[in-house]
């Protein structure tokens, strides 16, 4: 047989077949090596290197890798130490590799690290008041002299404030950076740590007055002023010593100042050296000038003069007073003033007795002198009397009449009382509906004694002497009797519009329509939508109309709204997806994808150029697009089904269209030619020194053959005896003369022959000395011209139907398709998903098909089944999750959890009666109302928040109590109460003033008036008593020495007080005038004695020519009698 050495031969009937061992292609005669590397047919590790070799491949493990190079794993190089780190790098393994990375303070390439000088290369991270030191890896910041800190951060040391400088303590310090400075204080010199004091008085650099004296201290000096200076001894003024009162001059001597000193003289009317000054007595030496009515009083310095009483001047001059006229007697009010020289007389007026300085009024009603009617009382007055017509009489009071109270008005009884005069006086009586003495009478409140006959729906409102009946709200009538008010029927009710209206006796109630909520009164619409207690299903719509809502099913589902199901698009045909595309339908909707040779979105798809990416054909073969798919068709030169394409050897097959005097040497899809030695040309035509004249050809009865790249061989018989043959497209003309012909005579098939070389020669059986030829299987013609059958193309061929034929010179070869494997002859399919060799996503099923398989994405994924993404059922509302839960998309499915307030599998969910099982945080003082999936919190009356936290209503505070502005407001939890204060009394909400003094319950004193004021009264003490009004005391109006004369005595009295004049004065106490004695001879004076009046009383002095004390007075008679005597 012929087969490759790479092919295996298989017997056939009459003949053999080759076919190529693995890893080789060809026809069987001719095998080539498959290089699986180049072709990516190998199963190599991505990690793994390809090595192809005659009929195989070899797998190695890339650097990095360990393994059988089928299967290689990552090399731990820092783990298992393998590295070429350097001792001061870290080593990070990598995929396949490692990574070294020098440590911090280091640096180089990883495997070569060196230490870095930070402080070199200025890199660290030292104050700039510090030194760096540079280790290994690292480096050392320490602060220079001056600085403290840890060498990065260095901050000044204040030598001055820790006290670690060495300055002189004469030395003020001053911090600097990193340092201090000395300088000596004021008063020193040196050089800051070694200070010595200035004399600065010795040296006179000094600036003390020249007033002052310098004395000098360590590090300075003090300036003090002289005697009689003032100053801080460098300004030096003298001192005012008359000005500052330090001088030692008598109180009675003037002060003058002199520079530093100062001098004394006394004041006129004193006489010494200035520091003493002595009084001199003007009344005693008689160097007075007061006149002869005055006394003279001796004062310091100077002297006084004082007219004598009964005159007035400057004591210098003095004239009488008239004591009547200017009112300066002491005469009684009730008693008429004469002047005299120096004094004054008092004479008692009618109706009065007494010296005249003392009158006393004569009491007429007590003698009864008077002439006042028997219906009048007599009031004595200060000198004389008054009639007064008793209460109840009207007169000048010597005439009295009755009064008619009642007719006149004066009467004083209530206005809730009747008038009935009796003589003298008037009977009150109160009305009816009324209790009290007349004088004074209260309402009687019905109502509160529950004496009325009101409706028991009615108000009872007390009013003045009586009540009144009003019909509660919501009844009407007279009070006395009330009907209720069908406020629904009559249409006065005050419901919403969206509110039923339900009558209760004596009101009505307002309750809100299904749909909508409120109090009845303000029904506001409910939106189911928004709160979630709708109906819709998930996959609709859901619309808010007053009262109810309205339920849509949502694009790409049908129902009621509150069951929506999904439209199937695609099995409906409603899809707008392209007749080349493939419609999956998905929850409310669908996709559309195009299928396979198209591209687009799927609605519209487009034919896919396969050929513009060169990717689907060999690479030896051409490509042509078509309508959905694309076909291949190798190369001239190769041979294969196009997305395989071999070489072909037209030099071994004779297929080429060299010279027979040339060599043929095959190329990649082609061949070359050149003239063997003895020819030129350029291989298809070769030259040489043969020639033959046609003429001679002609001659010789023989065939003519050329060899030609049209035929395989063209012929001319030139002379045949046996046999007939047609050569198509034959022209002689095309002979050459530089042709090499082959010249055949009268030979059998044992020599040479004129045959195809695919051909077999029949020697004639007559005369063995002629000859036939017959192609052989495999190729057709005429025996001398034979070309191959193409059994691929005439469908003659035993390939599988799984199978693609390859044809070949003289025969074919049968390859499986792709998804099969076998010789190709026969073809079993491969199943791709149990050997794994799919590309199915991790998330899709594999599902093997003949030749193929097919891909499919789990429930919960979308996709082509190679590449498969999460369906978001949530997103996508795919769920069946009830409407009252929480979807949650998981990886290829959904969880449904139920919404707070709902307890459930998620699936169904039902509502938490939160109200019911006491789950609720409504606050004590709330009332819990469930609703679908929560509750609400209201507070109770008398409450406000927000249900979960109340608290109480301050009626009392907020203003929005009933109590009456009388009353005290009582906050209670939920309410509050109205106390009427006290001084009232009531309800509480009306609170009517309490008369304290009509009813007696006032606590005033007897000695008291009582008054009446709203909410309370208040007791005053009458005149002649204090006190708080509930406690009254004798007021001693003496006490105050007001009220009587200055010179009277004052004798309290209870309840009032009386005035005496004392001795010496006469009046009516409240006036009392002096009593002049010795005008009116009541005086004690020796008849040789002056009597001089004086105020109360009088003085007696001697006549001339007597002496004693005025009341005794002797002369010189007293001699005579002792002489007598003896």
């Amino acid at each position: 047989h012929s087969c490759s050495d790479h092919a295996v031969c298989d017997n056939t009937v009459g003949s053999y077949k080759c076919s190529c061992l693995d890893g080789f292609v060809g026809e069987g005669r001719s095998c080539y090596d498959i290089n699986e590397c180049k072709t990516n047919a190998h199963n190599c590790s991505f990690h793994a290197s390809c090595n192809n070799t005659v009929g195989s491949y070899i797998c190695s493990c890339l650097v990095g890798f360990q393994g059988d190079g089928q299967s290689c794993h990552d090399i731990d190089e820092c783990k298992t130490n393998a590295h070429d780190c350097s001792v001061h790098a870290s080593c990070n393994n990598t995929v396949g590799s490692y990574m070294c990375s020098c440590l911090e303070g280091f640096q180089g390439d990883g495997r070569s690290c060196h230490n870095i000088d930070e402080c070199k290369t200025n890199t660290h991270t030292c104050s700039v008041y510090a030194s760096c030191n540079n280790t290994v890896s690292s480096y050392m910041c320490k602060c220079l002299e001056g600085f403290q800190g840890d060498g990065r951060s260095c901050h000044d040391i204040d030598e001055c404030k820790n006290n670690t400088h060495t300055c002189s303590v004469h030395a003020s310090c001053n911090n600097t950076v990193g340092s201090y400075m000395c300088s000596c204080l004021e008063g020193f010199q040196g050089d800051g740590r070694s200070c010595l004091d200035i004399d600065e008085c010795k040296t006179n650099i000094h600036t003390c007055s020249i007033q002052a004296s310098c004395n000098n201290t360590v590090g300075s000096y003090m300036c003090s002023c002289l005697e009689g200076f003032q100053g801080d001894g460098r300004s030096c003024h003298d001192i005012d010593e008359c000005k500052t009162n330090t001088h030692d001059c008598s109180v009675h001597a003037s002060c003058n100042n002199t520079v530093g000193s100062y001098m004394c003289s006394c004041l006129e009317g004193f006489q010494g050296d200035g520091r003493s000054c002595h009084d001199i007595d003007e009344c005693t030496t008689n160097t007075h000038t007061c006149s002869v009515y005055a006394s003279c009083n001796n004062t310091v310095s100077s002297y006084m003069c004082s007219c004598l009483e009964g005159f007035q001047g400057d004591g210098r001059s003095c004239h009488d007073i008239d004591e009547c006229k200017n009112n300066t007697h002491t005469c009684s009010v009730h008693a008429s003033c004469n002047n005299t020289v120096g004094s004054y007389t008092c004479s008692c007026l009618v109706g009065f007795q007494g010296n005249g300085r003392s009158c006393n009024d004569i009491d007429e009603c007590k003698t009864y002198k008077h002439t006042c009617s028997v219906y009048a009382s007599c009031n004595n007055t200060v000198g004389s009397y008054m009639c007064s017509c008793l209460e109840g009489f009207q007169g000048d009071g010597r005439s009295c009449l009755d009064i008619d109270e009642c007719k006149n008005y004066t009467y004083d009884c209530s206005v809730y009382a009747s008038c009935n005069n009796t003589v003298g006086s008037y009977i009150c009586k109160c009305h009816k509906g009324f209790l009290g003495d007349g004088r004074s009478c209260d309402d009687i409140d019905e109502c509160h004694t529950n004496k009325h006959n009101c409706s028991d729906h009615a108000f009872c409102n007390n009013i003045i002497g009586s009540y009144e009946c009003t019909c509660r709200q919501g009844f009407v009538g007279d009070g006395l009797s009330c009907h209720d008010i069908d406020e629904c029927g009559d249409g006065t009710h005050k419901c919403d519009r969206n509110a039923k209206c339900k009558n209760i006796m004596g009101s009505h109630e307002c309750v809100c329509r299904s749909g909508f909520s409120g109090d009845g009164y303000v029904c506001q619409d409910v939106d189911e939508c928004s709160d979630g207690s709708h109906l819709c299903s998930l996959h609709s719509r859901c619309v808010n109309i007053p009262g109810s809502h309205s339920c849509i099913c949502k694009d790409g589902y049908r129902g009621n709204g509150q069951s929506c199901n999904d439209i199937n698009e695609c099995e409906e045909a409603t899809a707008e997806c392209s007749s080349k595309a493939s419609c999956t339908n998905t929850p409310g909707s669908f996709s559309c994808m195009c299928i396979a040779g198209y591209r687009g979105d799927g609605k519209n798809c487009h034919d896919k150029d396969e050929c513009s990416s060169g990717q689907h054909c060999a690479r030896n073969a051409d490509c042509r697009n078509t309508d959905g798919s694309y076909t291949c068709s190798c190369k001239p030169g190769f041979y294969g089904n196009g997305f395989l394409c071999f070489d072909v050897d037209e030099c071994k097959e004779g297929t080429h269209c060299c010279h027979a005097k040339a060599q043929c040497s095959n190329t990649w899809g082609s061949y070359s030619c050149s003239c063997k030695k003895g020819y030129h040309g350029n291989g298809r035509q070769c030259k040489g020194k043969q020639a033959l004249l046609l003429s001679f050809l002609y001659s010789l009865k023989v065939a003519l053959c050329i060899e030609s790249c049209n035929y395989v061989k063209q012929c001319l018989l030139l002379a045949r005896e046996w046999g007939t043959v047609r050569y198509k497209n034959f022209d002689p003309s095309r002979l050459s003369l530089t042709d090499t012909p082959t010249l055949a005579t009268s030979f059998n098939c044992r020599q040479k022959t004129f045959c195809d070389g695919n051909a077999t020669c029949q020697t004639n059986p007559k005369d063995k000395t002629h000859f036939n030829c017959v192609c052989n299987n495999g190729f057709e013609g005429d025996g001398f011209s034979c070309k191959d059958v193409d059994e691929c193309k005439s469908n003659s061929s035993t390939c599988s139907q799984h199978a693609f034929c390859i044809n070949s010179i003289g025969s074919y070869d049968c390859r499986c398709l792709t998804g099969f494997h076998g010789k190709g002859y026969r073809c079993e399919d491969i199943d791709e998903c149990q050997s794994e060799m799919h590309n199915c996503s991790d998330h899709a099923v594999c599902d093997n098909t003949v030749g193929s398989y097919k891909c499919s994405c789990f429930d919960g994924f979308a996709g082509n089944g190679q590449s498969c993404y999460d369906i978001n059922e949530c997103k996508t509302n795919a769920h069946n999750c009830s409407d009252h839960a929480f979807c949650n998309n998981t990886i290829g499915s959904y969880s449904c959890t139920c919404r707070q307030g709902f307890i459930g599998d998620g699936l169904s969910c039902h509502d938490i009666d939160e109200c019911g099982d006491g789950t609720h945080k409504c606050d004590r003082n709330a009332e819990c109302k469930n609703t679908m999936g929560s509750y609400e919190c209201v507070c109770h009356s008398g409450f406000s928040g927000n249900g979960y936290v109340c608290q109480d209503v301050d009626e009392c505070s907020d203003g929005s109590h009933l109590c009456s502005p009388h009353s005290r407001c009582v906050n209670i939890p939920g309410s509050h109460s109205c106390i009427c204060n006290n001084g009232y009394r009531g309800n509480g909400q009306s609170c009517n003033d309490i008369n304290e003094c009509k009813e007696r319950t006032a606590q005033c004193s007897l000695k008291a008036s009582c008054v009446n004021t709203p909410g309370s009264f208040s007791c005053k003490c009458i005149a002649g008593y204090q006190d708080d009004g509930k406690k009254c005391h004798d007021e001693d109006e003496c006490s105050s020495g007001q009220h009587c004369a200055r010179n009277a005595d004052c004798k309290n009295t209870d309840g009032s007080y009386t005035c005496s004049c004392n001795s010496g004065f006469h009046g009516d106490g409240f006036w009392c005038h002096d009593v002049d004695e010795c005008r009116g001879g009541n005086h004690g004076c020796h008849t040789k004695a002056q009597c001089k009046n004086t105020r109360g009383s009088y003085s007696c002095s001697c006549i001339k020519g007597y002496h004693g004390n005025g009341r005794q007075c002797k002369g010189k008679q007293a001699v005579l009698l002792r002489f007598f005597l003896l």
